[in-house]
């Protein structure tokens, strides 16, 4: 058998209180055995399926924190895979969801997804609990096991019911709203992460780096939580008729603005026409003046194709308006 890194419990409490993360509602362990093996067919799913149904839905607030401190089960032959993407691939085990990374995955963003998760919901913003951080067995990669909120996808009802699209992207809208009321200080500040992706960016010369960077510095500083990848697919109608958000690896604290921009081009992937029915709606319930969200789409799709992805790089370069600039 493999062995596993473990770090001493007296460091690991250490830095999880240098960084903030409350450790009761944490485990860190090994998974062993098959978590570590992944299907040999993976289903179909692209990061431009904004509006495609992925699955049941994922995420609880309804979970039994009684086996605290034990070490977590074989991930049973029951499981389903709802999400095969990039490096990691989704689980719903039944009454939790399990995020299989593989070895390209760095651990600090499995970590770093785990303390957003945290965060968030320090703020009060329905979303899941992180319950275990664990390296893989017989593998080189880590798990994020949270919380199921049983439900539906808004995405999967966008698809199901396309005649109440408008209704659905009123709940979307005023969701995302809601979340740009909160402040969370704690998280990574939205204007550094943009900095560092687009000085990495090796598909763009140094003078359209230089102007992207000067159009970010112009860009007005606010503070607000920003969730980085909001879009139908990640909001859940729960069973109990909330709504709660899930996939916070890409939260930061910065302008809502700019993440307005980031949902706006994710609807522009399937349909230039729904991009443009949520702007409208978003601008005109924030009292948010349309012209700030597409100042941010330069700098948010020249930072979404520092990701090098390899997907919809063309698409994301046709945002990156540098005629604006001169």
């Amino acid at each position: 058998m493999k062995a596993v890194m473990a770090l001493p419990p007296s460091l690991i409490s250490i830095g999880m209180e240098l960084i903030g993360m409350d450790l009761r509602n944490m485990r860190i362990m090994s998974l062993s055995g098959s978590c570590g093996r992944l299907p040999a067919s993976p289903s179909a799913y692209t990061d431009a399926t904004i509006l495609e149904p992925t699955g049941s839905s994922a995420h609880s607030p309804n979970v039994d924190h009684s086996s605290s401190g034990r070490a977590l089960p074989l991930l049973p032959d029951s499981k389903t895979e709802l999400v095969r993407r990039g490096n990691k691939v989704v689980y719903d085990l039944g009454d939790k969801i399990v995020k299989v990374f593989n070895e390209t995955k760095p651990v600090s963003d499995v970590f770093n997804e785990a303390l957003n998760l945290a965060r968030i919901n320090e703020c009060g913003i329905r979303s899941p609990k992180a319950l275990e951080v664990s390296q893989l067995e017989n593998a080189n990669g880590w798990a994020l096991v949270t919380e199921k909120v049983p439900g539906t996808t808004l995405a999967e009802k966008m698809a199901a019911e396309p005649q109440r699209f408008g209704e659905y992207l009123e709940m979307f809208v005023d969701l995302q709203i809601e979340i740009h009321g909160y402040t969370s200080p704690l998280l990574n500040r939205q204007r550094d992460k943009f900095a560092r992706m687009i000085d990495s960016l090796d598909q763009l010369n140094a003078t359209t780096r230089y102007n992207l960077q000067e159009r970010l510095d112009g860009m007005t500083k606010e503070f607000k939580v920003c969730h980085g990848d909001f879009n139908p697919s990640n909001v859940i109608v729960g069973d109990d008729g909330q709504l709660y958000v899930c996939d916070w690896a890409h939260a930061t604290q910065g302008s809502p603005a700019a993440d307005v921009a980031t949902t706006y081009l994710l609807f522009a992937l399937n349909s230039k026409d729904q991009a443009e029915a949520y702007l409208e709606l978003y601008c005109d319930r924030a009292d948010m003046p349309m012209q700030v969200v597409r100042q941010w789409t330069s700098i948010v799709a020249a930072s979404e194709l520092a990701r090098k992805r390899n997907v919809n790089d063309e698409f994301l370069k046709d945002w990156i308006d540098v005629v604006d600039y001169q």
